[in-house]
């Protein structure tokens, strides 16, 4: 009963995301916009629509951007998992993020992926799916992985010294 709730929920926001998306989408279509010269500006017309949505459901419109980009970029198999209710928001953001990028990804390696998504506790979904792509390609994950070290950075500050009485 318990498991059957957490995945009507689960769905339900799916539901909201899709339907959020939709919108946005539709309504970036319509020429009601216009820019200068009188010209239909697709961009404006996409932020309006984006922040009539925020502003509805009273979210930022970072989050119905991040919404959009998830569900123009998510392989129809997650998708559908997520539309389903089987991974929540947290696991569905992690699995599209993971498999960007990944070449010659198969409908094998996708079920894994989604499998390990909907059984994990959402901070553990990202190391499981790195696991399964070090399976499924070791040469391009290495290449990845050292691509990403390449790439981080951290700034050290001093602070200020403090005269002590």
């Amino acid at each position: 009963m318990l498991v059957s709730a957490k995945v009507d929920a689960q769905a339900s926001f799916a539901r909201t995301v899709a339907a959020s998306c939709s919108y946005v989408h539709e309504e970036s279509r319509r020429p009601a916009v216009l820019g200068p010269g009188g010209v239909f500006d697709a961009d404006a017309a996409e932020a309006c629509a984006v922040a009539e949505v925020a502003s509805a459901l009273s979210v930022s419109t970072g989050t119905v951007t991040e919404w959009l980009f998830l569900i123009r970029t998510a392989r129809p198999a997650v998708r559908e998992a997520f539309a389903a209710g089987r991974l929540a928001y947290a696991a569905f953001r992690t699995v599209c993020r993971s498999l960007a990028g990944v070449p010659n990804a198969t409908e094998a390696l996708l079920q894994r992926v989604i499998a390990a998504a909907s059984r994990c506790t959402p901070g553990a979904v990202a190391s499981a799916i790195d696991r399964i792509l070090a399976d499924f390609d070791a040469e391009w994950h290495r290449v990845v992985r050292e691509r990403a070290a390449l790439k981080r950075a951290a700034t050290v500050r001093k602070l200020p010294r403090v005269k002590r009485s």
